[in-house]
């Protein structure tokens, strides 16, 4: 069994096994208690019919329907609806199983966190500063996530920094 990892185009698809699927399937921004569904394409890609078989994720908070054996004709495809059903805040990774006449690959499936980012330069550099002169420089400290953070500065004398949080 191999994740899907070849002929990676720009539509974060790739094709293994004469099969065009998804690189990964993510589920963002989600609440616990609610339901979200996905619909995971699989395109046939080779010029003749393939007949494939699929296996369900396994973890409780993922579900599909029954699965079955589909018969695709090239250039055909077919759809897998996979829904999402937390019931606690969490990372939750799973995967699909398509099964071919030439082998086994999967498609990960994942339900992911925000996850606190925050840009800051790496150093500050005063120049020259005479013993008893005083210099201030300013700097840019950005959130670029979607999750609120908080901030504090601890800074060694005699140095200091306004504001020291926020």
């Amino acid at each position: 069994m191999t994740l899907c990892m070849r002929e990676m185009n720009s539509r974060k698809r790739c094709t293994q096994f004469g099969l065009e699927v998804p690189e990964t399937v993510t589920w963002r921004n989600w609440e616990p208690g609610k339901e979200y569904t996905k619909n995971i394409p699989i395109k046939n890609v080779k010029v003749k019919t393939q007949k494939i078989h699929y296996r369900v994720p396994t973890l409780q908070v993922f579900s599909s329907h029954y699965p079955e054996s589909i018969s695709l004709s090239s250039g055909t495809s077919h759809v897998i609806s996979v829904s999402f059903k937390p019931v606690e805040l969490g990372v939750y990774k799973d995967r699909i199983v398509v099964q071919t006449e030439e082998g086994e690959l999967e498609i990960p499936i994942k339900a992911t966190l925000p996850e606190p980012r925050i840009e800051l330069v790496e150093s500050i550099q005063f120049g020259m500063v005479a013993l008893t002169d005083t210099n201030s420089v300013s700097f840019k400290l950005k959130n670029s996530s979607e999750v609120s953070v908080n901030f504090s500065f601890d800074v060694p004398k005699p140095f200091t920094i306004s504001p020291k949080q926020g």
